[in-house]
């Protein structure tokens, strides 16, 4: 299961899950963020994967298309992309 955060102007972004072909993504209803999910685990894993499952399907009123990822920016550590096509400042 992979998980990214999406940036939604709060400091912690919201937590989504990754669809295996990196395609897609679906908020994850329930677990706002990364940190709330590290900080419950055994109890939020199961709808994390339940996600994980409707964005295969791609199923979800909140499933979006991820921008390439050329697109894509980590803030303040100066590499973008992939780690076959990572850059430094």
């Amino acid at each position: 299961m992979r998980f990214a955060t999406l940036n939604d102007g709060s400091r912690d972004g919201r937590l989504a899950v990754v669809s295996i072909d990196h395609a897609r993504a679906l908020l994850v209803e329930g677990v706002a963020t990364l940190q709330v999910l590290l900080d419950d685990w055994d109890h939020l894993i199961p709808v994390c994967r339940a996600a994980q499952q409707r964005v295969e399907a791609g199923q979800g009123k909140l499933s979006i298309r991820l921008p390439r990822w050329h697109h894509c920016h980590a803030p303040g550590n100066g590499w973008t992309g992939p780690p076959s096509r990572r850059t430094a400042n």
